[in-house]
């Protein structure tokens, strides 16, 4: 479980474990994922019907980490973790959500 800035505690489910397991992208993987979310550079909360949080920041020079979660009960769910999110991505989460952070 991680906190993000505001207190809500995030968790990361069976199949983010999978998802890294197959994209080959190691333990780092879940240590960039709690740095995402604990220390956001920026963090939106999009519009619609269920509560979705996305969380970002630059690991290292090189690298951005989009990181998504959904509100389930009383905690959020990391539901997408993304590596350089492409430029469309970015501009949509600017139009469709309210930056937090």
């Amino acid at each position: 479980m991680i906190k993000d800035p505001f207190g809500n505690v995030v968790a990361v489910q069976q199949d983010m474990l999978r998802l890294a397991d197959q994209m080959k992208l190691g333990d780092e993987i879940f240590d960039d994922l709690a740095k995402v979310v604990e220390k956001p550079a920026m963090m939106f909360r999009v519009h619609g019907s269920k509560t979705q949080l996305c969380y970002m920041r630059a690991i290292g020079w090189n690298r951005i980490i989009l990181v998504s979660a959904q509100k389930k009960n009383d905690h959020f769910e990391v539901t997408g973790y993304e590596i350089d999110p492409p430029a469309k991505k970015l501009a949509e989460l600017y139009r469709w959500a309210d930056q937090l952070l």
